[in-house]
């Protein structure tokens, strides 16, 4: 779990609160000395002034100056000039002697909202001093009471920790919340994808999605019973490091999992004495292992490490479960893919390629969604009203105007383009290290010769672009989207995502 301090790490807050503590302050001497304008003692008087001048100063120090670039500490600076003004008020009567502690039982407040349980005590001989010091020197000419001085440090303390570590549980419970919405949202982007990824593509972003949610290396260990050995695939961060090689699930945090079918976390993997040595040289401190079933058997395990040690919470195992369990589906999908194929006697090529128009299908399509770089744009294209040309002309001129289509994209796209039939009456392009401009452009130049054949149908697109750190079914969604926005909008045009802008066609549909 991360330090309460990380929540506290910027300390402009804390000074916001002191200058605001400091201009009240301020304004209250200058009420006092309009008051007391006519006062016969004059150095009373600029006493006041004086004061206030502090005071006023205090808060424009502390409201200006960039505490974000210093140390949350640095505002403990501030605690100096409270205890001179503190002082100086006692002096010329602005503070009543009975109240004189209470003052620093509010200091000693700020201090517990904005700095972490001790800091109390580690100011504690500056405050004993300021304390004082005034009341040796100030108005009241009296011994120091030592009784007042002990009843004032303690309660003070007391209080500045009480605060201080209900603030702190607060940030924990805050954190705690943030992390469970950010696992919730990153596993339900990634379960989410996986509609329309391959199962090699939900294996990848399963183990992305463990990235996002914080930890510095993740892999899926797959198990091989015969050989009694495991290998890391989909290695990221930290595990790179021991990556491309077969390990033997004897003393392994794979083996315990695959073992005891079970969660395992392992708080100090340096020590733990079940450990591969290779992983414990790439630096792993805490790891956790959660097992992918397949049918019933543990047949791999999403594993998740830290480079330093931390405490795993009960939410974020329950989040790596759920990547497990999508993880698990994408693996019985690619072994049943490989299943029907070998049934089915066909070669790759075979089995990538649709029967009627010669482009790649659907699974086809998914290896390009798979293979997507930032700065690629994604085309979906769908006929307009293909069900009344198959209702009206039957289904053999619905498959012409199909086979047309797909040949006339074919020859019309710039050389490194690519078009898959994804499915039905819906064409995916595939247009690299291309600009939604220059996409825009493709598109429209697509859409006016597809016009000037004056085909059965016209054609509707929708255009993304893939964006750093996107899961490739993101990008397809938003070009979905865009699709069905430029439906709505009349058909024969296209959309960009996001963007809501549409290029209409001359001509009617």
């Amino acid at each position: 779990m991360a330090d309460t301090q990380a929540v506290r790490s910027q300390p402009s807050t804390a000074a916001r609160h002191a200058a605001v503590l400091f201009g009240v302050s301020g304004l209250l001497a200058l009420v006092d000395w309009a008051v007391t304008g006519g006062h016969p003692q004059v150095h009373a008087h600029l006493y006041l002034l004086g004061i206030a001048a502090i005071d006023l100063g205090a808060a424009g120090a502390a409201y200006l100056l960039p505490w974000a670039r210093w140390a949350p500490s640095a505002t403990l600076i501030l605690c100096l000039p409270a205890l001179a003004v503190i002082g100086a008020s006692n002096k010329v009567g602005l503070v009543p002697d009975r109240a004189y502690g209470m003052f620093f039982v509010v200091l000693f407040v700020w201090i517990g909202v904005h700095h972490p349980p001790g800091t109390a005590f580690k100011v504690l001989p500056v405050v004993v001093v300021g304390f004082s010091v005034p009341v040796v020197l100030g108005r009241v000419h009296a011994s120091l009471d030592l009784r007042a001085v002990i009843l004032v440090v303690v309660i003070s303390c007391l209080v500045a920790e009480i605060v201080s570590r209900i603030v702190a549980q607060s940030d924990r419970e805050k954190q705690r919340a943030e992390r469970a919405a950010g696992s919730l949202r990153i596993v339900g982007a990634t379960i989410a994808a996986a509609r329309h990824l391959s199962p090699e593509a939900v294996l990848d972003g399963a183990v992305d999605a463990v990235m996002g949610l914080g930890y510095d290396g993740a892999n899926i260990a797959v198990i091989d019973e015969d050989a009694g050995a495991f290998e890391p695939l989909h290695t990221r961060g930290i595990s790179e490091a021991f990556s491309g090689g077969s390990y033997p699930l004897t003393d392994s945090l794979t083996g315990t999992v695959w073992e005891s079918d079970q969660a395992i976390i392992v708080s100090d993997y340096q020590h733990e004495p079940r450990t591969v040595e290779d992983i414990r040289a790439g630096g792993v401190a805490t790891a956790v292992g959660v097992p992918i079933h397949d049918n019933g058997r543990v047949s791999a395990v999403l594993m998740a490490a830290l480079g330093a040690p931390r405490a795993i919470l009960p939410e974020e195992v329950e989040a790596l479960k759920l990547l497990a369990d999508a993880a698990a589906g994408a693996l019985a999908s690619a072994r049943a893919f490989q299943r029907q194929v070998e049934r089915a006697g066909l070669s790759a090529s075979d089995a990538l390629t649709d029967d009627l128009t010669g482009l790649g299908n659907r699974r086809r399509s998914r290896q390009i969604l798979e293979s997507l770089s930032v700065g690629d744009c994604l085309v979906l294209i769908d006929l307009d009203r293909f069900k009344s040309v198959n209702d009206s002309r039957g289904h053999s001129a619905g498959d012409r105007l199909l086979s047309d289509l797909a040949d006339y994209l074919a020859s019309r796209l710039r050389k490194p383009d690519s078009v898959v039939r994804h499915g039905g009456e819906e064409f995916m392009l595939h247009l690299p290290d291309t600009t939604l401009a220059e996409a825009g452009e493709v598109i429209e130049r697509l859409m006016a010769g597809w016009r000037d054949r004056a085909p059965l149908a016209t054609f509707s697109a929708g255009v993304a672009r893939h964006r750093e750190g996107d899961l490739s079914g993101m990008t397809l969604e938003r070009a979905d989207q865009a699709c069905y926005r430029a439906k709505d909008l009349g058909r024969n045009r296209f959309c960009y995502e996001d963007l809501g802008e549409e290029v209409l066609s001359p001509a009617g549909v």
